[in-house]
């Protein structure tokens, strides 16, 4: 009789290539549940103000953590996001200090806090609109 050879689906040879699919993979992933999330926030988009509480850096990659929460009727949200503002003093500059944050009015946990004049631009919030939701 012959002899049987078996085939291992993760030979050491060809494990590099099967970890770019894998990462590659959870990049597309990713990007596709980023591009759900602004698209829904713009479809049902609606603003309020937010208060950062607390903050975090790190170096690689640099980018900080912001924490923050806001209401939506009476029901208190708390969210995290990152941001490239620089790391330097950014405790100081925007923790215990409101912001504006859009969210999607149908999934509120879908939201966005709006740290600089350009973030706020992209969601077309002019300086009298982001006064009115400050107050």
């Amino acid at each position: 009789m012959g002899k049987t050879t078996k085939i291992y689906f993760f030979e050491k040879e060809n494990f590099g290539l099967y970890f770019v699919i894998g990462v590659f993979i959870v990049i597309i992933v990713a990007s596709i549940g980023k591009c759900h999330t602004e698209k829904e926030i713009i479809e049902n988009m609606a603003f309020a103000k937010g208060l950062v509480t607390n903050c975090s850096s790190s170096t690689k990659p640099p980018s900080s953590t912001v924490e923050f929460e806001f209401r939506v009727n009476n029901q208190l949200i708390h969210s995290i996001c990152t941001t490239k503002l620089p790391r330097d003093g950014l405790r100081e500059r925007v923790v215990n200090k409101y912001f504006p944050v859009v969210y999607s009015s149908k999934t509120p946990d879908f939201n966005r806090i709006l740290l600089t004049q350009e973030d706020r631009m992209d969601y077309g919030l002019t300086d009298a609109k982001t006064e009115e939701i400050m107050k």
